[in-house]
């Protein structure tokens, strides 16, 4: 989808998810570049490098186009913020988001654990900071194109809340409205693009032998 030159544009990525349920989305501050594609990455797909003490929840691949060309690295002072709904069953697991890097190991790959904020909803109540609106929103919609689905673009002039979720006006429609539901959230800011994987941290069993 094309990004918008002079004002952030907010990609929600729930891949056909069923009503009610957490999506994840990206933000991407004004002129990040010309367009952008956001994939919910299957985790079958996924580099054979995981670590074993992590379990994957979702994954994510960006990229942004420039001129016909894909950067790896926004122009200076842009970034994207990528957030990830936690779905309930990870409640209450240690997150991490990591980041697949190409060039390590050799030009082989590897993974890099990057920083990490978790939101939790809460009521709103007294001053919240919010970014400059209106932007636009790309959102998947399943009844588009008779039932085949396609991205929809609407332009938002509710409010965006710096600390990890979404106020829309009613009247952009339930699909939208349900990434609001997610009470945890899993967020990182960023200047570089590529595939970005939320895991829980497995629990280490210690035995003692007699």
């Amino acid at each position: 989808m094309p990004l918008i030159q002079t004002a952030a544009t907010f990609v929600v990525v729930n891949h056909r998810a069923a009503a009610n349920a957490p999506a994840n989305w990206v933000l991407f501050t004004a002129a990040s570049g010309d367009s952008a594609s956001v994939i919910l990455e299957p985790i079958t797909s996924l580099p054979n490098f995981m670590p074993m003490q992590f379990t994957v929840v979702s994954a994510l691949k960006v990229a942004v186009m420039f001129n016909g060309k894909v950067m790896t690295t926004l122009p200076s002072g842009k970034t994207l913020t990528l957030s990830f709904a936690i779905p309930a069953s990870f409640a209450a697991r240690n997150l991490a988001i990591l980041y697949w890097d190409t060039a390590l190991n050799n030009g082989a790959g590897g993974w890099v654990r990057l920083n990490i904020v978790i939101r939790q909803r809460e009521p709103v109540t007294g001053t919240q900071r919010w970014t400059t609106l209106p932007m636009k929103l790309f959102y998947w919609n399943d009844a588009a194109k008779f039932g085949t689905g396609d991205w929809v673009e609407v332009e938002v002039n509710g409010q965006y809340n710096a600390d990890g979720w979404i106020e829309l006006p009613a009247n952009i429609g339930s699909t939208v409205l349900t990434l609001t539901n997610a009470e945890r959230r899993a967020l990182t800011t960023v200047n570089f693009t590529g595939l970005f994987v939320l895991v829980a941290e497995d629990e280490v069993v210690m035995f003692r032998l007699k």
